[in-house]
């Protein structure tokens, strides 16, 4: 078993891009470098990522200060080719959309210095004039589970409990949005 890297096409730079140009202004603003690799495992039962140990479709980390000098991008976005190939472009964009919400500048402290203003936006820098950035968790976690604990205590299991919340929730997401 092995997992294949390389470099995204324009192609998948561009959606990237479109997306960071729609919803993500404040990246653009700062001018915050975003790498895509592309991976793929010779198995289709493996994954060719994972995050916190489970398959993912996508990953993004903060580059550390030593390697943006050589890798010339600041977060590293990491995107299965397979779920890339077999999606819609619907799909596709809202991948990368989640992925780029884990990325936030960071706040400026009082009396930081490399400090730039651009309208209302404050970016702070690093040591080689590249915007210092951080992620975020999303706004929810379901977290891992046990089929034989729902096995043994049904309704009441923490598993069946944080799944019907963040069911409950996302239900009164679409409906919000549907009736905009």
């Amino acid at each position: 078993m092995s997992i294949t890297y390389w470099k995204a096409d324009v192609a998948i730079e561009a959606v990237v891009n479109t997306v960071i140009a729609k919803w993500h202004q404040d990246l653009q603003k700062a001018e915050v470098k975003i790498g895509i690799i592309m991976c793929s495992s010779d198995k289709e039962e493996v994954p060719a990522l994972k995050h916190g140990g489970y398959p993912a479709l996508a990953t993004i980390k903060i580059v550390p200060l030593k390697d943006r000098i050589s890798k010339n991008y600041d977060a590293e976005m990491m995107i299965d080719a397979r779920f890339w190939a077999d999606s819609t472009e619907e799909r596709r964009v809202a991948l990368v959309d989640h992925e780029l919400c884990h990325v936030r500048l960071k706040e400026p402290s009082k009396g930081q210095e490399n400090v730039k203003t651009i309208g209302e936006l404050t970016i702070v820098y690093d040591d080689i004039n590249r915007p210092l950035i951080r992620t975020v968790p999303g706004d929810w976690n379901i977290g891992d589970g046990f089929e034989e604990v729902v096995k043994r205590h049904g309704l009441v299991a923490h598993e069946v409990t944080s799944v019907k919340c963040i069911g409950d929730r996302l239900n009164y997401l679409v409906k919000t949005k549907l009736d905009d």
